[in-house]
């Protein structure tokens, strides 16, 4: 049986995920998103690898098309937040419109 490496895998996931993220400025948080979209797909030759040393006789058999897919799914999530407005649209309160007093003859 060959040898799969995911002692690299998990040692990238686990860098990943203790990867600081700043929110505080969009400009950092977005390198920071363009650090792990980058990172994810460096996993593709990885996955490759280890699909193809996976023994096909074995009963069961890791899924890696659904590995692939979770994996895009969440490069398309991030993609999605920087095509999204950076300001969400307030609902704007209408105008009186009416700017005309009526004065008594009386004052």
């Amino acid at each position: 049986m060959k040898s799969v490496p995911w002692l690299s895998l998990g040692m990238l996931v686990i860098t990943l995920l203790q990867s600081p993220i700043s929110f505080a400025d969009e400009e950092l948080e977005n390198a920071d998103l363009s650090k792990i979209v980058h990172v994810l797909d460096s996993l593709n030759p990885l996955i490759n690898q280890a699909e193809q040393q996976q023994d096909k006789n074995l009963r069961m058999q890791f899924n890696y098309a659904a590995l692939r897919s979770d994996i895009d799914k969440v490069k398309k999530g991030i993609r999605r937040k920087w095509q999204s407005p950076a300001i969400e649209p307030r609902p704007v309160t209408p105008m009186q419109g009416d700017y005309l007093q009526l004065q008594s003859k009386h004052a």
